[in-house]
């Protein structure tokens, strides 16, 4: 490779790097959130994946719009933070992602940042054997349009599966994720998504009498419909919750 080439593509890479809004900043940048009061932590763990373009563009990491660490590819940080709603985000080149997302009371949590725009969430394995496992979608007695209120037919399912839950040996780990029909735009689905799932958690812990450290809540927003969106009949299906049960026995 000639030495002009080598030049070209150093600049355009330096380029890149300032027209990101990024800069060169890696590390901690500020610190997050503050736990304040008697409250139970969580530790959170993002991490970056791949690059963009192929380019070794920095990743800066935000914490409801408060730049907190730039990553390279590959890098990971962890901190701890207190339970409730946060809007995660990355900046990456010409790329801005935001995502809502709910810290559970101490659980661990582990984000990857992908630069396709894209907040995934993956929870830390826990060494213990899962000794049974099903899922349930409910699709009946549907939310309504824009709303997050639990019907008496969802509370009737959802007490039913509390009882299941209760009268397992072992230690039970809920994931409810929350869906939505795809009126309006994706960010807003993922929310109202959450809240609804949300509303369930409630109702099995207020109602069912279980633990919320073992009940987590997901949103899958419009992207997962059960039934086409082109119909009024369709939309109504889609506005549903799934919950994943998974009870595990002890570390192997």
């Amino acid at each position: 490779m000639s030495t002009g080439i080598r030049v070209k593509k150093v600049s355009l890479l330096v380029a890149l790097l300032f027209l990101s809004g990024c800069g060169i900043r890696v590390g901690v940048i500020n610190d997050p959130p503050i736990s304040r009061g008697a409250v139970t932590t969580s530790k959170v763990t993002v991490y970056r994946d791949k690059s963009w373009m192929g380019a070794p563009v920095p990743m800066i990491f935000l914490i409801d719009g408060t730049e907190i660490y730039g990553f390279w590819r590959g890098q990971r940080y962890s901190f701890r933070l207190a339970p409730g709603d946060y809007a995660f985000g990355y900046y990456l080149a010409f790329n801005e992602c935001r995502q809502l997302v709910m810290i559970e009371p101490g659980q661990d949590h582990l984000f990857k940042l992908a630069p396709n725009c894209v907040i995934e969430r993956e929870y830390p394995k826990t060494g213990a054997e899962i000794i049974q496992s099903y899922t349930i979608d409910l699709v009946n007695d549907e939310f309504d349009f824009n709303k997050s209120t639990l019907k008496p037919e969802m509370k009737r399912a959802l007490d039913d599966l509390a009882r299941r839950v209760k009268a397992t040996s072992g230690e039970e780990q809920l994931t409810i994720i929350g869906h939505t029909d795809s009126v309006g735009s994706e960010q807003y689905n993922y929310e109202l998504g959450l809240r609804r799932a949300a509303a369930s958690k409630n109702y099995l812990v207020n109602v069912g009498g279980l633990n919320p450290a073992r009940i987590r809540t997901e949103s899958a927003g419009e992207r997962d419909p059960v039934a086409t969106n082109e119909t009024e009949q369709g939309r109504a299906k889609n506005r549903r919750i799934e919950v994943r049960a998974e009870i595990y026995g002890g570390a192997g």
